[in-house]
């Protein structure tokens, strides 16, 4: 690895976002080289929770959102298994996430959020955007069960997918303005959470 790109690397792990958006102004510099487990800048800022360098990282069009890594983690699963919840709203309002990859093991950004730390919020969050199929939710449930959950994770995908409407609108609701995620749609009859 070049020495530049070894300087974007410690500065996505201190979460240097000035020094992150200085290397980024360079051309040549290549934005998603991997380190020997596959990790780009952008899974190492991921990681450690570092929001300002994740989002100047996912608004530099060179960076690739969705890189898996040597076991097929994306910084997305990256961020829900360590329970980075703010991480997992910013790369979400980036847009470009494809929630629909799978790692090594078979499992899905969802499905990796009800296994590690901050899962509430991290559900919430893939909840309200409506980037993930019926599919996925019936299978992060089965997930959730199958490691012994019986939370208010299991509670929530399970309203989710008995009445999807109403729960999206009340998670966005209570999450907040989400931005393009959510602009301009009308409160469904009857909502409630």
């Amino acid at each position: 690895m070049a020495s530049r790109e070894q300087q974007l690397y410690r500065a996505c792990e201190a979460g240097d976002a000035a020094t992150v958006s200085g290397y980024l102004h360079r051309p040549s510099l290549q934005v998603n080289e991997t380190n020997l487990l596959g990790w780009s800048p952008l899974h190492v800022a991921a990681r450690w929770g570092h929001t300002q360098a994740v989002r100047t990282l996912a608004q530099d069009p060179r960076v690739e959102v969705n890189l898996q890594d040597s076991r097929g983690y994306t910084p997305l699963m990256v961020a829900c298994l360590n329970g980075k919840v703010e991480i997992v709203e910013e790369l979400l309002r980036c847009g470009a996430v494809d929630l629909t990859l799978r790692n090594s093991t078979g499992l899905t950004s969802t499905n990796i959020a009800v296994t590690g730390s901050g899962k509430i919020g991290i559900v919430k969050w893939m909840l309200a955007c409506r980037r993930i199929g019926e599919r996925d939710v019936e299978d992060t449930l089965q997930v959730a069960l199958a490691k012994g959950e019986t939370s208010q994770v299991v509670v929530l995908l399970r309203k989710y997918l008995a009445d999807p409407e109403n729960v999206t609108y009340a998670l966005r609701k209570e999450l907040g303005s989400l931005g393009e995620l959510i602009s301009g749609e009308i409160e469904p009859a009857g909502a409630h959470f």
